[in-house]
Parts: C-alpha cells; sequence; structure tokens
C-alpha cells in the first residue's frame, strides 16, 4: 500500500516511503512497514503537506498533535496514543481562489509561480529531512545512554562512549547531565580531539 525506496545517507539506511492510499488511510501503511521491523516511532518522520503554512514554508516539530491533518491523524492512530512522532510540514498554503474548497485546492495543479519554486521548495525539503534525521539519531542516543544507567558505568567506558557520539551536541550534552563524567577537563578535552 505503498511506494518504498530504500536509500543509503551517510552510512545509513533510509526507507522512504509514499503511501497509495487515500490520505486519511496513511496510518495504515505506516503501520504495514513498520509490523515486524526493528524501526522504532523516532526514527519515523512524517513529510506532509499543509494548508496553514504559506507556500513554501517548512516547519519540523519532533512531536505534537495532527493539527487537524486528517493523513496525520491516521498515522498518530497507527501507535500507541501518545506516542511522539516527528513531522516536517510543508506549506501549501490556502486557496487563493473564493470559495474553492480546501479538497480541491489540494488536488488542484500547482500555479505556474509554484511550479518555478519547487525546485527550491524540494530541496529545502530534503535538507530538513536530513536535519531531522540527525535529531532523531541525538534522541536515541539519549534513550540509549538513559538504559545503559551511565552512573554503573567505569571511566573507560564512559571515555569510549563520549568517544563515540562527538560530535552530536545534543547527546554529548545528555551525557554530562545525566552523569557528572569521572573525567577531568584534560582527559575530556583528549577524547574530544
Amino acid at each position: 500500500e505503498a511506494e518504498v525506496v530504500e536509500a543509503n545517507v551517510g552510512g545509513k539506511r533510509l526507507l522512504l516511503c509514499k503511501p497509495q492510499t487515500f490520505m486519511n488511510l496513511s496510518g495504515r501503511s505506516v503501520k504495514t512497514i513498520i509490523a515486524g521491523s526493528n524501526i522504532l516511532p523516532a526514527d519515523v518522520l512524517v513529510v506532509y503537506d499543509d494548508a496553514d503554512l504559506p507556500f513554501g514554508d517548512i516547519r519540523y516539530r519532533s512531536a505534537g498533535t495532527s493539527g487537524g491533518h486528517n493523513g496525520m491523524q491516521s498515522v498518530l492512530e497507527a501507535f500507541p496514543a501518545g506516542t511522539e512522532l516527528p513531522r516536517l510540514r510543508v506549506g501549501i498554503g490556502r486557496p487563493t481562489i473564493p470559495d474553492m474548497a480546501l479538497e480541491d485546492w489540494v488536488l488542484a495543479k500547482w500555479t505556474d509561480t509554484e511550479t518555478k519554486a519547487l525546485p527550491d521548495l524540494i530541496s529545502n525539503a530534503a535538507e530538513e529531512v536530513l536535519k531531522a534525521m540527525a535529531a532523531g539519531k541525538d534522541r536515541k542516543i539519549i534513550e540509549l545512554l538513559r538504559e545503559k544507567k551511565l552512573y554503573k558505568m567505569s571511566r573507560d567506558e564512559m571515555k569510549e562512549i563520549v568517544n563515540e557520539f562527538k560530535g552530536m551536541p545534543n547527546a554529548f550534552g545528555e551525557i554530562m547531565k545525566l552523569h557528572r563524567l569521572r573525567l577531568d577537563a584534560g582527559e575530556l578535552q583528549d577524547v574530544l580531539k
């Protein structure tokens, strides 16, 4: 019920999935793809059009409600209540033609101006997807660190973790916050070089 393309981005497997169901049944496609896999909700990024944003605006949110978007609501309903799902909203704006139904607007052809702007919009959205992937990686690392109970780790184990997560400021900050590393400032600088 979805077109699926697999890609490799920075050594990480990426599945791009385009549901082929009606938009308000998108959750069914997502649920089918995730079933029986090791994909976590934090690994999912839902990208969808949003008439409440002006054409070309792009907004990332790590969680929240559907905001009235039926497709996003369907995806949220495919997961247990309260599951946080990251999403990337791509603005298409509201109808510019008086009395045009939103459903008709969403399915209408792009204007000439919008058509010319689409390559940049798609490129910008792709960049935001990559940023969201990085943010998701930080979130997953933070969850992992919480599970590892840093307070029970040896100095060498902590050094190894610091090395592994170099360049990920959110995860590194979480390491420092969760456990006042038993590394002095000099040792920490050596590890981060």
